[in-house]
């Protein structure tokens, strides 16, 4: 079964600001960020990324990788304050800082690739996040880390996107003895991706009104796909208990 961090569960589960003596916990500054955008404890969550070894881990990566790029891309001067030369990072965090860098879309970000041989990656242009590509489930937790560090609400399109993926609902379950075709594990993953979503819209929804009354106005649009809206329906109602 796929990992999903739900980068959005831990930013939502804490109401109000937290204590500046806690901001030096990664989790606690992304919830506290969400809320306040206070920027001012980047350096010590940025310490606490790097020490825990937080994009090493596959389940952790992602969000961080969306978060942190989008917030680079409106404090390009981090990139000079607080980020190295690409070689100087463990090889393990090597691919996730390149991703970082060309996501931040900034000058800062595509000297370091190009100072590090990436010049193709320097050259690619970062597309509209509503169109990023849902692979696997942790894909989705990209679309939240962006989504958390700018309040860019075309970052939930893709999220809302694999609502559409209702019809494999419960494939996980059929092939849990190990999927035999190509195929089989198309729909396990898809499988994967629509729960993540659902889980995650549905928490935010229900810890977040501005998000919940964006799923509103998408449900009540008519040109909201049926299924989609049919999925939406669900998710706020369960938001709501």
């Amino acid at each position: 079964m796929l990992r999903l961090f739900l980068l959005s569960l831990l930013i939502l589960t804490t109401v109000g600001r937290l204590p500046a003596e806690d901001l030096s916990d990664h989790e606690s500054w992304l919830r506290s960020f969400y809320r306040t955008r206070e920027l001012r404890p980047f350096d010590a969550y940025w310490t606490v990324v790097m020490e825990q070894g937080v994009l090493e881990q596959p389940g952790q990566a992602e969000p961080t990788i969306g978060f942190v790029s989008r917030i680079l891309h409106r404090n390009p001067s981090l990139v000079r304050t607080h980020m190295v030369d690409l070689a100087a990072y463990p090889l393990a965090q090597r691919e996730a800082m390149a991703r970082i860098f060309a996501y931040s879309d900034t000058e800062e970000g595509r000297t370091r690739l190009r100072a590090a041989g990436r010049t193709r990656l320097a050259r690619q242009p970062i597309g509209p996040i509503s169109q990023h590509r849902i692979q696997d489930a942790t894909d989705l937790d990209f679309c939240w880390g962006w989504f958390f560090a700018s309040g860019d609400l075309s970052a939930l399109e893709p999220i809302l996107a694999a609502l559409d993926l209702a019809s494999f609902a419960g494939a996980r379950d059929r092939f849990a003895a190990g999927a035999r075709t190509s195929k089989d594990r198309l729909a396990a993953r898809s499988d994967a991706i629509h729960s993540a979503a659902v889980r995650s819209l549905t928490a935010n929804s229900r810890a977040d009104p501005f998000i919940a009354r964006h799923l509103e106005t998408i449900l009540q649009d008519p040109r909201t796909p049926p299924a989609r809206a049919e999925a939406l329906a669900g998710i706020l109602k369960a938001a709501a208990l």
